[in-house]
């Protein structure tokens, strides 16, 4: 069986872990986006995408972390780490374990990604 999370080191290694729930509620908070929108913002480095999904990604850690604590756990890694792509990745993959979301390398000529069965535009 495959992991159903990403580790990933913030202030400490934690587990990225997405449920549908999470995923639901991620993008309500970011407007009631589609998981689509979801994905071109975090491809595109939108810092509130990037923000909301560490947090609604480590909610099952704990239930009480705040947006402004997700984007400390951020900027620590940034801090450390120089960037937040192994975050970005992290988050990929993470997203990737809840069956929705089918992230396709271009390296195999499939794109950038498929939610719910259909290619991204």
């Amino acid at each position: 069986m495959p992991l159903d999370y990403t580790e990933v080191t913030f202030d400490r290694p934690r587990k990225l872990r997405y449920r549908i729930a999470d995923l639901r509620g991620l993008t309500a908070a970011l407007g009631n986006i589609t998981l689509l929108d979801l994905l071109n913002k975090l491809a595109g480095l939108d810092p509130n995408a990037l923000v909301m999904a560490v947090r609604f990604g480590l909610l099952h850690e704990d239930p009480r972390l705040t947006p402004a604590k997700a984007e400390d756990l951020l900027q620590k890694h940034i801090d450390a780490e120089g960037s937040a792509v192994k975050v970005i990745e992290a988050i990929g993959e993470a997203m990737q374990a809840t069956g929705l979301i089918n992230l396709r390398s271009p390296a195999n000529g499939a794109g950038a990604g498929e939610a719910g069965g259909r290619p991204a535009s």
